[in-house]
């Protein structure tokens, strides 16, 4: 595989502080996904998504607005926006405790109109340290955090790719408990060959 090829080095022992404030500053945002969305038969809509910039919850009810919170990779900070335009930050570097970065959210929150309390237990985690007493020193090193999305978003590729010859399946969605980017097909019927997609009627869409 050639340099140009070559998946970026994720190698957990090599960042292991900066993935554990990545994957808890990451379950600020699920926790905030279970709140807000309206309950379903499954757990598949508290997934969080990819995009261009990093993760994020999508659009989420706010009567009849909506909020989204993401983190953004490159500007190493969590954003929270409503659709009536109005946006509020909160920066992960230099690196600040879990706590201070759960009490900024909060307050992200509450200036955006959203007064609800988001659970502080960490999820599928051997430490349960709640999110607002958890002070100690803290990492957020931005360089691996972007080699993992780099991955991530490459594996989210090759999903896609080769889901699209199935029925019956997920989106690409990344789980805040665990911390892995997942595909669900809900059986292995292979969808068949379209004419009019493969004669070019798609794409003429």
């Amino acid at each position: 595989m050639s340099s140009d090829n070559a998946w970026p080095n994720v190698d957990v022992a090599e960042w292991a502080p900066t993935k554990r404030s990545l994957h808890l500053y990451l379950q600020m945002l699920g926790k905030l996904k279970v709140m807000m969305s309206p309950s379903q038969p499954n757990w598949m809509f508290t997934a969080l998504l990819l995009s261009a910039r990093g993760l994020t919850t999508g659009p989420l009810p706010v009567g009849r607005d909506a909020l989204e919170a993401s983190l953004d990779v490159f500007d190493s900070e969590l954003v929270v926006e409503r659709s009536t335009g109005e946006r509020k930050t909160v920066s992960l570097v230099p690196a600040r405790t879990v706590a201070d970065v759960y009490a900024d959210l909060h307050d992200a929150l509450a200036a955006l109109g959203v007064h609800r309390a988001i659970s502080t237990t960490p999820q599928e985690l051997a430490d349960t340290t709640p999110l607002h007493e958890d002070r100690r020193p803290a990492s957020y090193d931005p360089a691996p955090v972007l080699r993992w999305f780099t991955a991530a978003t490459a594996t989210a590729g090759v999903f896609d790719r080769w889901r699209a010859h199935f029925f019956g399946r997920t989106g690409i969605q990344v789980w805040w408990g665990a911390l892995d980017v997942s595909l669900m097909l809900f059986n292995r019927l292979r969808k068949k060959q379209c004419r009019w997609c493969r004669s070019g009627g798609l794409f003429s869409l």
